[in-house]
């Protein structure tokens, strides 16, 4: 049993990955490469991004967050006590 992943590319070009020493890779190896690493980077990336958003928020006090969605919409979120502003129009008679 091959212990590599096969992809569309690697079947469309017919290209195989093995090691230099062209010895099969040892499954603990190939546990280590596929799924260890990569999940141990998925999971470091959520307390950096906790940390990212608690320096945002209290660090640098950004309180100012427009949301794309009120950029398209060219709207923007007020208090409940502010009046909105509206542009009086004259009537003619």
């Amino acid at each position: 049993m091959d212990t590599y992943r096969i992809t569309i590319g690697k079947k469309l070009f017919k290209v195989r990955i093995v090691p230099t020493d062209n010895k099969k890779i040892e499954f603990s190896r190939y546990l280590i490469r596929e799924f260890l690493i990569k999940v141990t980077i998925g999971w470091a990336a959520v307390p950096v991004s906790a940390l990212f958003w608690l320096y945002e928020t209290y660090i640098l006090k950004r309180k100012n967050s427009i949301m794309l969605y009120d950029r398209l919409l060219n709207m923007r979120v007020v208090a409940a006590t502010e009046q909105p502003k509206v542009a009086k129009v004259k009537e003619e008679k």
